[in-house]
């Protein structure tokens, strides 16, 4: 009765994780991205994995703690290395291109990490639109970055990217 319980439970909580992960992809289909969707999305995955998990478990004999520690290790390597803002930026400019969200705003992108800049820079100079002046924040940040005496803040692949990527378009 115990597993019957075990399984009842894990496959409830299921059907609550996937109504709300279509709830958050319809959101994001009307409001485009944001890190705290992303972030949202990834924990209702991985909770997802931990139930399926659960259920398997019920079936067949396996150590679920081993399963939990690879799973998870695995799920936040994804999340390490995925360049989450390379990839906001990347899809709001797809959801609004592709008429999926009603505006996109600029602003709201240049507040996101190196990883982003070299994709909105390029948004913005194929769009002709130059608002490149000292209030800018993508300009502060270059300059900062610029009359840092300290270089190694210019040593990781994101940051040299937009550096390049500023450089060819506004210098």
């Amino acid at each position: 009765m115990l597993r019957v319980y075990g399984i009842a439970f894990s496959i409830f909580t299921l059907f609550i994780i996937s109504t709300a992960m279509s709830k958050m992809f319809l959101y994001i289909n009307e409001y485009g991205l944001t890190r705290l969707r992303v972030y949202t999305s990834w924990f209702m995955i991985l909770l997802g994995l931990v139930f399926i998990i659960m259920v398997v478990r019920e079936f067949k004999e396996f150590n679920l703690s081993s399963a939990y520690k690879i799973m998870f290790t695995i799920m936040f390597g994804i999340l390490c290395f995925s360049s989450v803002d390379r990839v906001i930026a990347t899809t709001n400019i797809w959801l609004y291109e592709n008429n999926k969200i009603e505006n996109l705003d600029i602003s709201d992108l240049e507040f996101l990490s190196h990883d982003a800049y070299p994709i909105v820079i390029e948004y913005e100079h194929n769009q002709n639109y130059y608002h490149y002046d000292d209030d800018n924040y993508i300009s502060l940040e270059y300059s900062i970055l610029m009359q840092s005496n300290h270089n190694y803040e210019r040593y990781n692949l994101a940051t040299m990217e937009f550096i390049n990527t500023y450089e060819k378009y506004y210098n």
